[in-house]
């Protein structure tokens, strides 16, 4: 669906034809929500207001942390049964309350998270939707890593974009918490009141 963009790209650096491309901003990017195209000159946006969201209990996504300790909250957890035992995959959702008002999310994300496997290994999916009232989602975003590949460059990440190099495998020990960071591929995103 971008073919005109891609000709106009090619067309000014394979063949020399100045196309105008040169002259708009660098970024151009969609707003999901209000279904709107808009140019921007930076990335991640200078005007962001970097926001942390903390999985609380019994599946709350909220903008502050659980104050209690986890000896009193236990954690969300599941048990995923090898799929030639049962053919369901197991999942954990977290909710944040109804939007008051449009919100705006643009840019890169991350989810960082601990975890207990009874395992060496397995894979992290993270999908990011905007539900709807009425239940319905659209799915904006997703990151992934495998257990093992959890280890982080430091000098090259930000906390908005873990950095895994991937280098190595680390095998997981079995029983023992372990943190994790996945990167969530950038987005653009209007919830209005309402969505979750």
């Amino acid at each position: 669906e971008f073919h005109d963009l891609m000709i106009r790209w090619y067309d000014y650096w394979l063949k020399g034809i100045d196309t105008g491309i040169m002259k708009e901003p660098p970024i151009k990017i969609f707003v999901e929500g209000i279904k709107q195209w808009r140019y921007e000159k930076e990335w991640p946006l200078k005007r962001t207001t970097w926001t942390k969201f903390y999985l609380r209990p019994r599946g709350q996504l909220l903008m502050e942390p659980e104050p209690r300790g986890t000896d009193s909250v236990p954690p969300d957890g599941f048990y995923q049964a090898p799929l030639t035992v049962a053919p369901a995959i197991q999942s954990l959702r977290w909710t944040s309350p109804p939007m008051l008002e449009e919100t705006e999310v643009t840019g890169p994300a991350a989810f960082y998270f601990h975890a207990s496997i009874d395992t060496e290994d397995t894979n992290f999916i993270v999908k990011l939707y905007d539900l709807e009232p009425n239940g319905n989602r659209i799915q904006l975003s997703t990151g992934w890593l495998k257990a093992s590949h959890r280890e982080l460059d430091e000098k090259k990440s930000t906390p908005w974009r873990p950095h895994h190099p991937h280098t190595r495998s680390i095998p997981v020990v079995p029983g023992d918490i372990c943190e994790y960071a996945i990167r969530i591929y950038s987005m653009s995103n209007v919830f209005k009141a309402g969505h979750r």
